[in-house]
């Protein structure tokens, strides 16, 4: 599969945007019938439209529809606070991955054409990662991607506690570099959320020098703890996305 979720919810109302927000999402999609409104009724609730307006500021938002009647969608644009995009396709596997190597390739070829030679990793939209995706990396001759902890949690079963402060009590497993059966020369790194959100939202509301002391003492903690280590060498991945913390440095 290449699409999983990450929250299952009983129903709209209890997605925590906020939440969304701080993980630097930039966009949502909802589906029309039976998600945002019931199923061939042709209208929106009061509590639903309420709900949009919740957010509406913060995300770029449209809904989507399989709908083929034109009549149908054009009702449902002229109630709707946000557009709506009818005639869409349910999700053909066969072609996701077609077109998933044809965007890889055409991202090398793009690379190769600019700084004149392929580029040794890929870091994957979002950091969304699955088997099949490392696998097509692989085959493509990427020696590196990248994801974040939460990934890494649900993959090797195992929750990584913090301290009051946010810092890892255990950092061993997030600074090692993985590898999955049948796609052994791609490398996978996880990035630790506590850099990226500290970068990204907070050190830039505090003093330069005292924001990269703290960043330094906290890479040195994570050294420290791994000093009798079975493993020679480990790695702290601190990956974000740059418009995130713009406006601040």
């Amino acid at each position: 599969m290449f699409l999983k979720p990450d929250y299952n919810l009983k129903n709209i109302y209890e997605i925590d945007f906020e939440e969304l927000k701080l993980k630097g999402i930039k966009c949502l999609m909802f589906d029309l019938d039976s998600t945002v409104m019931k199923s061939k009724s042709k209208t929106f609730t009061e509590k639903t439209l309420a709900w949009f307006h919740t957010f509406l500021n913060d995300f770029q938002v449209a809904i989507i529809s399989n709908n083929k009647s034109k009549e149908y969608i054009e009702n449902a644009n002229n109630l709707a606070p946000c557009k709506v995009i009818g005639y869409a396709n349910k999700p053909n596997p066969k072609i996701m991955k077609e077109d998933a190597n044809a965007q890889v390739q055409k991202a090398i070829k793009r690379f190769k054409e600019i700084f004149g030679k392929k580029p040794k990793g890929m870091w994957l939209s979002e950091q969304c990662i699955s088997k099949d995706t490392v696998k097509l990396l692989d085959k493509n001759g990427i020696k590196w991607t990248i994801s974040e902890f939460g990934i890494l949690e649900e993959t090797i079963n195992r929750e990584f506690p913090r301290d009051f402060e946010g810092n890892l009590l255990d950092p061993f497993f997030l600074t090692n570099v993985y590898t999955l059966d049948k796609a052994e020369n791609t490398n996978i790194i996880f990035s630790d959320s506590l850099f990226t959100n500290l970068i990204g939202f907070t050190y830039g509301n505090y003093d330069p020098v005292q924001s990269a002391q703290n960043l330094y003492e906290k890479i040195k903690n994570i050294q420290r703890k791994l000093q009798n280590s079975p493993n020679k060498n480990h790695i702290i991945t601190i990956a974000m996305d740059g418009e995130n913390c713009w406006e601040c440095y």
